[in-house]
């Protein structure tokens, strides 16, 4: 876990409803402290937050000093709770990065430390705070991410010296263990963040250990170094609709195809540098965290910065200021909420806030990325996967309505063929618009 150094947010003007307007290069941004944590509860909110309903976030917060790790939730409204306090001896400790909520609505993430065999766990939880491990075997595991084929992946150790993706159900049994070329070593590898799935059905991810790789490694486990880097590379990647992969690391935001051909977008001087990942809003932006000073890179402001998918109209759209201020996590710096707003948490010694920033990009809409089977009769459980899918109102195949589907969060839906569907699209609606898959349901 990267030190909680001691921060300060710097010509800020913060109501008592902890709003502070500012003019940013996008127009005018408002920030909303959804929630200040006081000095003397010692929680760092290293992470990246989670949508689990709209206006509902779940995240974790690092407990300085004893490193236990506390599960919150926060609104939209800044309601904020507590909902589970892990032990770390028993539930595993170091939670930077994201939760994911899988296809059955539970919400997993993974620990880097402690835990019973003291290297880290992989836990299950939901949006009452209940947890429990579902798996120890991997040391030092990932970030999570869902694939499609329903099973949890990330990379991490299975031997002291052997690092490679694994495969796990979401009962928590090692499917299956693909091991990278080389020798790793707990001491030298660097976690970066989760991999990503890419249109291909490829994994996608970074590496660093004494330099920073970007690979690419197939369902079967055939794996690929696309570029090398001496760049330390952090929050993962992400696809865009162009079929580029965007990442960031402390030196500079990039782009990189599925062949490997790498594309610097932004370079970090005289400014915060990167200590998370990208989004992606629906403006077209990629949107970034960085930090001010740390480890001597990035002497800045820290802040939120936006740069377009080509490398252009690159602009610092909020500003947290000097004196260590910053968003750290081993995944994206900010989310798109269902209500347009970008969501995230700044480590700002006495001031770690969890924040809204108010963009006025407006309500993003629903995305499909596939479904399966691909086929079925009347009555077949369908698995759709995309994104902002949260408070779905409705799913149909070729216009006839499924009275049936459940909205499993934001990336999931299970929907049921209804009686006198014919083949075409699958349509989701949500309160901000509707959405039609690429591709045709073909009803047996």
């Amino acid at each position: 876990m990267r030190p909680a150094l001691a921060r300060l947010l710097c010509g800020a003007v913060v109501t008592a409803l902890g709003i502070h307007a500012a003019t940013a290069a996008t127009g005018q941004a408002t920030y909303t402290i959804l929630h200040q944590i006081a000095a003397s509860a010692n929680l760092s909110p290293e992470c990246t937050l989670l949508e689990v309903s709209p206006g509902e976030f779940m995240g974790t917060l690092v407990v300085d000093g004893t490193i236990q790790t506390r599960i919150f939730r926060v609104t939209s409204t800044g309601q904020f709770a507590i909902l589970a306090s892990m032990n770390k001896n028993q539930d595993g400790a170091w939670t930077e990065g994201a939760l994911v909520q899988a296809n059955t609505g539970a919400v997993y993430g993974s620990t880097m430390g402690y835990g019973p065999n003291g290297l880290g766990t992989v836990f299950r939880t939901n949006t009452k705070g209940a947890v429990s491990v579902v798996n120890n075997q991997i040391s030092i595991p990932s970030p999570l991410v869902e694939g499609s084929d329903g099973y949890l992946y990330g990379t991490g150790f299975q031997t002291s010296s052997t690092y490679g993706l694994f495969r796990l159900s979401l009962g928590g049994t090692l499917a299956s263990f693909f091991a990278f070329p080389g020798t790793f070593s707990y001491t030298t590898l660097v976690p970066t963040g989760p991999v990503l799935q890419a249109s291909d059905g490829n994994f996608y991810g970074e590496l660093f250990s004494g330099g920073g790789t970007i690979f690419q490694i197939t369902p079967q486990g055939a794996f690929k170094a696309l570029y090398q880097t001496s760049d330390l590379l952090i929050g993962g990647l992400l696809e865009a609709p162009n079929g580029l992969l965007y990442g960031a690391g402390q030196g500079a935001a990039f782009s990189i195809s599925k062949t490997g051909v790498y594309t610097m977008l932004h370079m970090f001087q005289n400014e915060g540098a990167p200590q998370s990942g990208l989004t992606l809003a629906n403006d077209g932006f990629l949107y970034g965290g960085t930090a001010w000073n740390i480890s001597g890179v990035g002497n800045g402001p820290a802040g939120i910065y936006r740069v377009g998918l080509d490398g252009s109209n690159y602009s610092l759209v909020y500003s947290f200021g000097d004196g260590y201020a910053g968003v750290y996590t081993l995944g994206p710096s900010v989310v798109q909420g269902s209500d347009g707003k970008l969501y995230g948490a700044q480590i700002n010694g006495t001031n770690n806030q969890i924040f809204s920033l108010d963009l006025g990009l407006g309500k993003p809409q629903p995305i499909l990325t596939g479904f399966t089977p691909k086929a079925g009769a009347p009555g077949t459980a369908v698995q759709i996967a995309g994104s902002q899918l949260l408070g779905a109102t409705g799913v149909s195949f070729n216009g006839t309505p499924d009275p049936a589907f459940v909205n499993r969060g934001g990336s999931y839906m299970q929907a049921t063929v209804p009686p006198g569907a014919t083949s075409g699209k699958i349509t989701v609606t949500t309160p901000n618009g509707e959405a039609s898959t690429q591709h045709s349901f073909t009803v047996k």
